[in-house]
């Protein structure tokens, strides 16, 4: 090798000079020099992928979330050779994933990968792509795989009590993506919650995994329910809340699911009044339940036996034939005629009191009270308040408010309670006790109705161990009894704070319930 001359540092003069050097040192080595102003040396490259060809067949068949027979294509170059060293990407559309999404072509110009399906049942696509050449397609066609669970197709959506299903429900088999599993199949619907069985057509077979409960109902009380579906060997599943309506309005009694003596309920209005069709709604069933499962707490597991349909409470319906006004002008007397309009048209049978939601007027109270019926006037303004305000609780669960205690009040009143010749009977106000916390009092103080009432305070007047003998109490009264279905399902919980709460606090009118009650008839019409 010759010698070859590089100017030691200090005398380089230019950058020319060292460029020179660089270059004659290159072309020793390599063989050639491309230096200077004309850039860096040159990097052979690989031939650019022409095309892609798969290997085998383009079409796949499996079962969802397992892998294919694995996916090859083959690259060539211009010259229609194999093309080795080549990176080629593979992409889904569906769910799926590749073990490689990348590969290098092998020395025949080959590529591979294995595709794993995702979850959806049917055709799913792949492509193997290299830059802007026309990828290659394969497509598998994906079965569902084992069943494990049942599944929702159709949410079912309420109805009235003994009717179908306004939407039938319909189920399926499923497999653990959710895709039906046409599998033969047997299932059974049942009530998840609250009290209550399902009716009707409640288990269907079916040999292609899909069950329509066309002919599925609910027993029981008014208010929400889920019902929940369940086969064997495999995962059940729960409806969405479905709501249980009353059932439809009736203008005869209905049969009673139960025989004796009981409470029956009566939606009345005025032959002027505003219909609001209260007793196809679960409003009075629900405010009837909040004082029932609140008197059951009190009185240890007893309550009033209540007048029910297939489990539901049977709301009947009366109109009257006197307007609004006439009967506002009644005074303290508007219960009195609403008991005779109801007599007169054979609605009162013995073994019966009567809890009527009168959705009319009155100026003296906002309910009242004879030996037979109790009457709640939704729509009185008594002097210094007005009733309407006080809704009726919109759930069965609720605490008590004040049309709950009302009510409560006035039908342990056709009881024949409070006595008047119990110890603490206050003769200015007959048939009440004084201590305003009291379930049955009456008097010049308002009235604290609520979850924190006391039935007898001093249990001496209608119920405890101190009420003499010959005395009424509420569990000497045949309309009372253990062990009776309760319209809602769960306790009644009360704010903390109740108890420290007024009944202004409340909302509940200042002023007195019911004062005076109307006079009690001599005896039962």
């Amino acid at each position: 090798m010759g010698k070859i001359n590089i100017p030691a540092p200090s005398r380089v003069r230019s950058r020319r000079q060292v460029e020179t050097a660089v270059c004659a040192l290159a072309t020793l080595i390599v063989g050639s020099c491309k230096g200077g102003s004309d850039g860096p040396p040159e990097v052979p490259s690989t031939p650019a992928v022409v095309a892609l060809s798969p290997v085998g067949a383009v079409t796949r068949v499996g079962t969802v979330g397992d892998t294919v027979p694995v996916l090859v294509v083959r690259a060539v170059d211009s010259e229609g050779r194999a093309l080795p060293n080549a990176r080629i990407s593979f992409v889904t559309d569906e769910q799926g994933q590749f073990v490689s999404p990348t590969a290098v072509t092998d020395a025949n110009g080959e590529a591979r990968t294995n595709w794993r399906l995702g979850g959806g049942a049917g055709t799913q696509s792949a492509r193997a792509m290299s830059g802007n050449v026309p990828s290659v397609v394969f497509t598998a066609t994906a079965t569902a795989g084992p069943p494990v669970s049942l599944g929702l197709r159709t949410q079912p959506a309420g109805s009235r009590v003994g009717e179908r299903l306004s939407v039938a429900p319909v189920v399926d088999v499923r497999d653990r993506f959710g895709n039906v599993v046409p599998v033969p199949v047997t299932i059974t619907a049942l009530l998840a919650s609250g009290p209550g069985v399902v009716a009707g057509t409640s288990t269907v077979s079916s040999p292609t995994g899909v069950a329509t409960f066309d002919a599925l109902s609910l027993v029981g009380p008014v208010g929400e329910r889920v019902i929940r579906f369940e086969a064997p060997s495999l995962q059940s599943v729960a409806s969405a809340p479905v709501l249980l309506r009353p059932a439809a309005r009736s203008l005869a009694n209905r049969a009673d699911d139960v025989s004796g003596p009981q409470l029956k309920v009566y939606y009345v209005v005025p032959s002027d009044g505003v219909d609001r069709g209260l007793d196809t709604l679960p409003t009075i069933a629900y405010s009837m339940a909040v004082w029932q499962r609140w008197l059951s707490e009190k009185l240890g597991g007893r309550t009033i036996r209540l007048d029910t349909f297939n489990g539901a409470l049977d709301v009947g319906f009366f109109q009257l034939s006197s307007t609004d006004a006439s009967m506002v002008g009644r005074g303290a007397f508007v219960l009195n005629e609403i008991q005779r309009q109801m007599n007169a048209a054979g609605l009162l049978q013995s073994n019966r009191i009567y809890a009527v939601y009168y959705d009319g007027g009155s100026s003296f109270a906002c309910g009242g009270a004879s030996s037979v019926v109790a009457a709640m006037y939704l729509r009185g303004t008594p002097p210094g308040a007005t009733c309407p305000p006080n809704a009726l609780r919109d759930s069965p669960n609720a605490t008590m408010g004040y049309w709950e205690s009302a009510m409560l009040h006035d039908v342990v009143h056709t009881m024949g309670i409070v006595s008047g010749t119990s110890p603490n009977h206050t003769a200015a106000y007959p048939f009440h006790v004084p201590e305003p916390d009291d379930l049955m009092y009456t008097g010049p103080s308002p009235w604290r109705p609520g979850n924190s009432m006391v039935i007898d305070v001093n249990g001496d007047d209608y119920h405890g161990s101190n009420v003499r003998p010959g005395l009424p109490t509420i569990l000497a009264s045949q309309y009372v009894a253990a062990g009776l279905p309760l319209l809602a399902a769960g306790a009644l919980t009360a704010p903390s704070s109740i108890g420290a709460r007024s009944a202004r606090d409340e909302g509940i009118p200042n002023v007195m319930l019911l004062p005076p009650h109307p006079p009690y008839p001599a005896a039962r019409p």
